[in-house]
């Protein structure tokens, strides 16, 4: 996988079998490490939406022989489970989108991973996302539609509030439960609240 941000590139070794080699009968191979790089990822993001699901994308600028992606979930950043298998796009060196929801997200903190998997097998991560589920505190974003004022409850210290109209304008930015609204053109707008850790929240209001 190649990141985009880091400029980190990782390209998995071929494995074949051999009792010879050790005890577990699996060696790493030289040959597979001249493998061209499967993917050039962009991006991976978890974002808390504002029903409560975990919604996860990621962005492909390249792919290489890319037969699946595989979106895995932890409590302990141990132990993983498979949540959703997409279809990778093959050969590609158009920028892609993908999307998968969590819609039974866990309470507290979830880890998030995207694994890559090849034609021939090999395989490789993302980096790891965090996502904190606080099933007593829940932040609202109303009323919706909104006329004048926009009010935010739950919003903490730390928090940055970013709304953004439909076509990509950043029409507000800052830490506030009272938002004037009473100039916005009418439309959508997406509300994207992210606290210290980065965690993030997603709601979708009308003007």
């Amino acid at each position: 996988v190649v990141f985009g941000a880091t400029g980190l590139s990782y390209c998995s070794a071929a494995l074949e079998r051999d009792n010879m080699i050790n005890n577990d009968g699996w060696v790493i191979s030289d040959f597979g490490m001249n493998c061209p790089l499967p993917i050039e990822l962009l991006s991976f993001d978890a974002t808390i939406k504002k029903s409560g699901e975990v919604t996860l994308n990621w962005i492909s600028a390249s792919e290489i022989n890319n037969d699946y992606y595989t979106v895995e979930r932890s409590a302990d950043a141990s132990s993983w489970i498979e949540l959703e298998r997409i279809k990778g796009a093959g050969n590609s060196s158009s920028q892609i989108n993908y999307e998968v929801s969590d819609s039974n997200p866990l309470s507290g903190i979830s880890y998030y991973r995207l694994k890559q998997t090849d034609y021939n097998g090999d395989y490789s991560y993302s980096d790891v996302q965090v996502v904190t589920l606080n099933s007593e505190v829940k932040i609202a974003v109303y009323p919706n539609p909104v006329r004048e004022n926009l009010f935010i409850s739950n919003l903490c210290e730390e928090c940055i509030v970013n709304i953004y109209s439909s076509t990509g304008q950043l029409v507000f930015s800052g830490n506030t439960n009272s938002i004037n609204a009473s100039n916005w053109k009418k439309g959508i707008y997406e509300v994207i609240i992210i606290n210290v850790e980065g965690v993030k929240y997603s709601s979708r209001i009308i003007k």
